[in-house]
């Protein structure tokens, strides 16, 4: 069973537990898996069903701020706007002054 505090949410808008596993030798002996937002509790089971080592060796917790940035519809528009006034005027400007 794993848990988080709240806090890690608050501070992070990503998060990721990893694993690693024994001695290396496996393929894979890294796993990872992504948190749904918000999620504070779950839990995992592991087995290793041959070989040798392979025991549990390591959890990390990993978190990760990323920026969204919106374009409001008017500023897109805008932008639209002002990019047609400028390749209509260059095109302008290049028929008068060859």
């Amino acid at each position: 069973e794993w848990s988080l505090d709240s806090a890690f949410w608050d501070a992070y808008n990503e998060g990721v537990i990893s694993m690693r596993v024994g001695n290396g030798g496996g393929d894979p002996d890294f796993f990872a898996w992504k948190l749904s937002d918000g999620a504070s509790t779950g839990s995992f089971s592991y087995e290793r069903l041959a070989g040798g080592g392979g025991g549990l060796s390591n959890l990390k917790l990993w978190g990760r701020v990323t920026e969204v940035i919106r374009i409001e519809e008017p500023a897109n528009i805008a932008l639209f706007i002002i990019g047609l006034f400028g390749l209509f005027a260059s095109r302008r400007f290049s028929q008068t002054h060859p």
